[in-house]
């Protein structure tokens, strides 16, 4: 007798194949992006230690660099937050029609410092509400700065000084009630300057 090997040929139907190369590819695809995201996430993690350092390096140097600025400069360095500061400060906002436009109306804001301190920061939010105590609008304004530039920022506000802005609003905002809120304030009262590497 003669042994003869047999071939034993299986024929795979359309959905099989198809199954084979649906989940071949989804296959290929699971250990390629495992791949892209290990490789991020050591990208990711060289790129961050060196931004810290880098950060690190930058405050550590900030005292330094603020006795090489002008006066005019580092004098804006030198500020620190003090929300009690608040006390001293007088704040009011009314809204009045213009006169001279009548589709506008003129959200006046006056803020006295009565304090011995000068203001270099002073970040307010107004809300005008209607009857039922609802925002209908708000109006994000600085009212100092720590440097005069023209628009928006209107500089420091010296002790005992007096500052009005406005602002124009359209006319539906008439009969609203103004409310004004302090957001941030800083302060500088001319004989310290905080540590540049714990200052806020």
């Amino acid at each position: 007798m003669t042994d003869r090997s047999h071939i034993v040929v299986r024929k795979t139907g359309f959905l099989t194949a198809l199954a084979y190369g649906v989940f071949g590819l989804l296959a290929v695809i699971v250990v390629c992006s495992t791949v892209i995201l290990v490789y991020s996430v050591n990208v990711v993690d060289r790129k961050a230690d060196g931004v810290l350092e880098t950060g690190r390096l930058l405050i550590t140097s900030l005292p330094d660099l603020q006795k090489k600025l002008p006066p005019a400069l580092a004098d804006t360095l030198a500020d620190h937050r003090d929300p009690e500061y608040r006390r001293n400060l007088d704040v009011g906002v009314r809204l009045a029609p213009d006169l001279g436009a009548g589709d506008r109306s003129y959200l006046t804001v006056k803020v006295q410092n009565n304090g011995p301190e000068t203001v270099t920061l002073l970040a307010a939010q107004i809300r005008l509400l209607d009857e039922s105590e609802t925002v209908r609008r708000d109006v994000a304004t600085y009212l100092a700065t720590p440097v005069m530039i023209d628009g928006d920022w209107r500089g420091p506000l010296l002790p005992g000084s007096t500052r009005q802005c406005s602002f124009h609003v359209r006319d539906e905002c008439a009969g609203l009630r103004p409310v004004i809120e302090i957001a941030d304030l800083r302060v500088w009262s001319g004989t310290h300057a905080p540590d540049l590497a714990s200052a806020d």
